[in-house]
C-alpha cells in the first residue's frame, strides 16, 4: 500500500531526490517495523515531510499507511514523528480538530524524552491551528510558552514563525503597536536565517497592518510591503505566498485607486497559484475577496455567490475570521441589492461573529498574558547577564590568583583581596537580581490592576443610546433632554473615577444612583430602588474601589429584575460593620435558581464579578483585610453582601 502510494506521485517529485529512498523503501514489507528496518522506515516519513508542500494530502496518506505497520517497542520515535507529519497535512486540509488530536499525540512522546526542539514546533502549531479556530486566549497561551521556551536556543525558524503568528494574533485583537514589534522581530529573525519564504510573509503582513492602522499614508506604505514581498515570494518559489501577496494588491488597487483593471489582474493570478498550490483555505480567503471587487462593480449577485461559497466552506471548517469576512461582505452586498431585511440578518451575525473575535475580555487577557511573558523573559535575561558578569569575576579573580603564585609575598594580599572583590560582586548582583525581581512584580500588579479597572459595559450606552434616540423621535423631548443630562453625568464620573484607584464614597454612589435610574427608564420604570447609607456613614470622606458595586447592581436588574412579571423592587444599603464597610444590593426578582439556562448570565456580567472578585483580593493582599462578597439566602430574589475596605480619605 506505502509504495503504491508512493509510485503514484508527481513525476517533478520522483525523478530526482527521492529515488535512493523509492528503493529502500523496497526491503520494507508488510510486516511489523523491527529496528533493523527503522531506517527504511525513516526514509519513507521523509519522503511524506516533503510531500507535505506538494501534496498534503498524499503526505497524509503515506504517514498513516507507514503509521499502521508501525508496531512495536523501538517505534515510539518514528510514531512520534509521523504524527507530527499528519498534525501539519491535516491543518492544511483543513481538519483542525484532527490537527489538534496528532499534535497532543506527538506532544506525549516528545515531552516525555525531554525533546525541547519538536515541543516547541508543535506548540507553534497548536498556536496556529487555535488562531484559525478562533481560540485567540489559547493561541496565546501556546505561542508565548513556544517563545519562551525558543528564546536563546538560535532557532531562527521557529522564533520568525512564532513571532509572525503572534504579530497576527495582535492585529486580529486590533492592538497594532503589538503587532507590529512581533513583525520587526520576525523579520530580523528569518532575515538572520536568510529565509525568504518567511521574509515575504512578514513584508505581506505588515503591508496588511500598514493599510489599515495608518489613515494618511497607510496605502502607499502597504504597496511598498507588497511590492517587496512578491519579489521575496518570487525568489522563495512559494505559489501559496504569490497567492496572497498578488490578493493583496488586487485589494490595494480596489480600494486605494479604484483601479479595476489591475484589481483584476491580480485576483486572477492570486486564484491561479492558490488552485496549483491546493491551498483550500487561502483559495476560499481570495474569493471572499474577490466579491467585494464585484461589490464595488455593482454586480450584487456575483459578489453574493461568491462570499456564500466562502461561508460554506469556513462554516463547515470552523474558520472564524473567515466566517466573519464572508458575513461581512454578504451583508453589503444584500444591502446595495435592496434586500434589507436579509442585509439586517446578516449584519447581526457579523457583529455576533466580530464581538468573538476581538473582545475586551480576549483582549485583556491577551495583553496581560504578552505583558507577564514580556516581563519573565526580562527578568530571565537580566538573570543570565548577571550570572555572565559574575562569572567573568570570578575568571579574573582565578587568573590574578594564578598570577600572584609567581610572588610568593604577594599571595595572601592578592589572594584575601581577590576573594573579598569576589564575595562582595557575588552578593551585590544577587542583591541586584532581588531588588529586579521585586520591581517587575510591582510592575505586573500595577499593570495588572490597570487591566481590571472595571469598564461600562458597552451594551449599556448602545441602549441607554437607543432609548435617547426613540424619546426623540417620539417628540418626548424633555423625557430625553432628562435622559440625555444623566447619561452625560455618568460618562464624565465614570472616565474621572476610573483613572483613581480609590474614590470617594460620595461620587461612587451618585455614579451607581445615575446608572440606576437610567436603567429604570430604559426599562419603562418597571422596578422602583432606594439607596440607603447609615447615618454613622459620611460618605464625603470614606473612600472605596470605583465602580466595585456595579456589575452587582448590573446583575440584579438584567438577571433578577428584567424578567420578573410586575412591580421589582432594588435596594442598595451601606452601613459600616467593625472595620468594615458592608454594601447590600438586594432585589426580588426571580433569583438565581429560576432563572433558565439558555438566559443565565453573559460573558459581560460574568466578567465584571470576576474582575470585581480579582481587585478585591488583590486590594485585601496588600491591605492585610479580608475583603470579597457573599450571597445570602433570602426567600424572595437575590442578595449579595460585598465588604470594602474602612477607609478615610486626605
Amino acid at each position: 500500500m506505502i509504495l503504491r502510494r508512493l509510485w503514484n506521485l508527481p513525476l517533478r517529485f520522483t525523478s530526482g531526490q527521492c529515488i535512493v529512498p523509492l528503493c529502500v523503501c523496497l526491503i520494507l514489507l508488510p510486516c511489523n517495523v523491527r529496528p533493523q528496518t527503522t531506517t527504511a522506515a525513516d526514509s519513507i516519513a521523509t519522503i511524506a515531510e516533503q510531500l507535505l508542500d506538494i501534496d498534503a494530502d498524499s503526505a497524509l496518506r503515506v504517514s498513516k499507511d507507514l503509521r499502521s505497520i508501525a508496531r512495536g517497542p523501538h517505534t515510539g520515535p518514528l510514531r512520534a514523528r509521523l504524527f507530527e507529519i499528519e498534525a501539519h497535512a491535516l491543518f492544511k486540509e483543513p481538519d483542525m480538530v484532527a490537527a489538534l488530536t496528532m499534535c497532543d499525540s506527538a506532544l506525549i512522546y516528545y515531552r516525555a524524552n525531554g525533546d525541547s526542539l519538536a515541543v516547541g514546533r508543535l506548540e507553534l502549531l497548536k498556536g496556529k491551528v487555535y488562531l484559525r479556530l478562533g481560540y485567540f486566549e489559547g493561541a496565546s497561551e501556546a505561542l508565548e510558552s513556544v517563545l519562551d521556551r525558543s528564546n536563546g536556543t538560535g532557532d531562527h525558524a521557529i522564533l520568525g514563525e512564532c513571532h509572525r503568528t503572534l504579530g497576527q494574533l495582535h492585529y486580529y485583537q486590533r492592538q497594532f503597536d503589538q503587532a507590529r514589534d512581533h513583525y520587526e522581530l520576525a523579520l530580523s529573525e528569518y532575515s538572520a536565517a536568510r529565509d525568504e519564504l518567511g521574509i515575504s510573509r512578514v513584508y505581506n503582513n505588515l503591508g496588511v497592518l500598514e493599510a489599515e492602522s495608518d489613515v494618511v499614508n497607510g496605502y502607499a506604505n502597504g504597496l511598498r510591503y507588497y511590492r517587496s514581498a512578491l519579489l521575496a515570494a518570487e525568489r522563495a518559489g512559494s505559489d501559496p505566498q504569490r497567492a496572497s501577496v498578488h490578493d493583496n494588491l488586487a485589494l490595494i488597487h480596489l480600494y486605494d485607486r479604484n483601479e479595476f483593471v489591475p484589481s483584476k489582474m491580480h485576483f486572477d493570478s492570486a486564484m491561479f497559484f492558490a488552485g496549483r498550490a491546493k491551498d483550500s483555505v487561502l483559495y476560499y480567503s481570495i474569493l471572499e475577496d474577490y466579491a467585494e471587487y464585484f461589490i464595488h462593480k455593482g454586480d450584487q449577485y456575483k459578489a453574493i455567490e461568491l462570499s456564500t461559497r466562502s461561508l460554506k466552506f469556513a462554516e463547515r471548517h470552523h474558520i472564524l475570521v473567515l466566517r466573519r469576512d464572508a458575513t461581512q461582505s454578504i451583508a453589503l452586498a444584500l444591502r446595495f441589492a435592496h434586500q434589507w431585511s436579509k442585509s439586517c440578518n446578516m449584519l447581526e451575525s457579523y457583529y455576533r461573529l466580530r464581538d468573538s473575535t476581538y473582545n475586551a475580555s480576549s483582549r485583556e487577557t491577551i495583553l496581560k498574558r504578552a505583558l507577564l511573558s514580556e516581563n519573565k523573559r526580562r527578568a530571565i535575561s537580566d538573570s543570565i547577564a548577571s550570572a555572565a558578569k559574575l562569572d567573568q569575576a570570578t575568571k579574573r579573580a582565578t587568573i590574578a590568583s594564578l598570577q600572584a603564585d609567581r610572588n610568593r609575598g604577594r599571595v595572601l594580599v592578592l589572594g584575601g583581596l581577590v576573594a573579598a572583590l569576589a564575595l562582595g560582586g557575588g552578593l551585590y548582583f544577587r542583591l541586584d537580581r532581588r531588588r529586579r525581581r521585586a520591581k517587575y512584580q510591582r510592575d505586573t500588579a500595577q499593570l495588572e490592576l490597570k487591566a481590571l479597572r472595571a469598564q461600562m459595559n458597552p451594551h449599556f450606552i448602545f441602549n441607554a443610546l437607543s432609548s435617547i434616540n426613540d424619546y426623540v423621535l417620539e417628540n418626548e423631548r424633555d423625557i430625553a433632554s432628562g435622559y440625555l443630562t444623566k447619561f452625560a453625568r455618568l460618562m464624565r464620573l465614570v472616565l474621572e473615577n476610573s483613572r483613581k484607584p480609590m474614590v470617594s464614597l460620595a461620587k461612587d454612589l451618585e455614579a451607581l444612583q445615575l446608572y440606576i435610574d437610567l436603567e429604570c427608564l430604559r426599562t419603562n420604570k418597571s422596578f422602583e430602588h432606594v439607596i440607603h447609607t447609615d447615618p454613622d456613614i459620611d460618605p464625603t470622606r470614606m473612600i472605596v474601589p470605583p465602580m466595585a458595586i456595579q456589575p452587582f447592581v448590573e446583575n440584579a436588574i438584567r438577571h433578577g429584575l428584567a424578567k420578573k412579571e410586575g412591580k421589582g423592587h432594588l435596594r442598595v444599603s451601606v452601613q459600616k460593620r467593625s472595620d468594615h464597610l458592608v454594601v447590600t444590593v438586594e432585589d426580588d426578582g426571580v433569583g438565581m435558581k429560576r432563572v433558565p439556562l439558555s438566559q443565565a448570565g453573559n460573558e459581560r456580567t460574568a466578567l465584571g464579578t470576576a474582575i470585581t472578585a480579582e481587585r478585591l483580593a488583590m486590594l485585601s493582599e496588600k491591605l492585610g483585610a479580608e475583603l470579597g462578597f457573599r450571597y445570602i439566602d433570602v426567600p424572595i430574589g437575590v442578595c449579595v453582601e460585598v465588604t470594602l475596605p474602612l477607609t478615610k480619605g486626605a
